[in-house]
């Protein structure tokens, strides 16, 4: 099952467009290093 947030990062099946996805994608990266940051 995925996360919510997992969810938020997937393209839905209407969503094609590109940069949308990538912008999501570096948004859900750069929460993931915060994520690491703070575990440390």
């Amino acid at each position: 099952p995925l996360s919510e947030q997992e969810k938020q990062t997937k393209p839905m099946p209407g969503e094609t467009d590109p940069k949308d996805a990538f912008i999501k994608a570096r948004m859900f990266a750069s929460q993931a290093k915060a994520r690491q940051k703070k575990n440390r």
